[in-house]
């Protein structure tokens, strides 16, 4: 507000400005741009997965800190609907090793509930699975 108008007397007149939107709330402004900052942020990031050096990178690293003996040559396709895995290699130390050439998975992320992961179809082609025995003192294979 502003004093404006005659002082000298038993009165004095006012008047009110208007009051920006922006500067109501400046604590809803805030949270507004966090959110318009953090959807901007994910949707580049989910851009950026569907290069497919980057998806790779980034499957890998998940991958290795699931399951540290996979590796993968290539990941290609959508992050959003399904991806295609080329070279998958897994080989733990009790001797249990599989390969495939090709993984295709088709998925629904918006299905998924915490701790369930629905696919909607998995296609595995060249699949090759392998189990080492050792052999005991007396002759006998083991399977760990």
């Amino acid at each position: 507000m502003t004093r404006s108008g005659n002082q000298t007397g038993s009165h004095a007149t006012f008047r009110s400005e208007p009051v920006s939107r922006s500067s109501r709330h400046p604590a809803l402004r805030f949270a507004g741009w966090t959110v318009a900052v953090a959807l901007t942020l994910g949707g580049l990031a989910l851009l950026a997965l569907q290069v497919d050096a980057v998806g790779t990178a980034a499957f890998r690293t998940v991958a290795g800190r699931v399951a540290p003996d996979l590796t993968v040559r290539r990941v290609s396709g959508s992050w959003v609907r399904g991806l295609t895995v080329e070279r998958l290699a897994y080989a733990d130390t009790s001797g249990l090793t599989l390969a495939a050439d090709t993984v295709r998975l088709s998925y629904a992320p918006w299905r998924w509930r915490p701790g369930i992961i629905r696919l909607g179809e998995a296609e595995v082609v060249g699949l090759r699975i392998g189990i080492t025995a050792q052999e005991t003192p007396d002759g006998a294979a083991v399977v760990d």
